[in-house]
């Protein structure tokens, strides 16, 4: 959930996503057994395929659980 926070005198909108969001998702959609370096890969496709005007949702983290997958074959 996104939340009003104050950085060095300046507001700004905080939205955070953990591990264990990316960890949850990724067994609802079958894929368990993830290690930490998979769940910080999925979470640097999330990074650099970052679109302000879509943000960040579980649509675009379940694209970059797909894409990771996709990538060990």
């Amino acid at each position: 959930m996104a939340k009003l926070v104050t950085r060095n005198g300046t507001s700004v909108i905080e939205d955070l996503w953990y591990p264990d969001d990316i960890r949850q998702e990724a067994e609802a959609l079958g894929y368990e057994d993830l290690s930490m370096h998979d769940i910080e890969c999925i979470m640097e496709r999330v990074c650099e395929d970052f679109d302000a005007n879509e943000g960040i949702n579980w649509a675009t983290i379940d694209n970059a659980i797909e894409q990771e997958v996709k990538s060990w074959d």
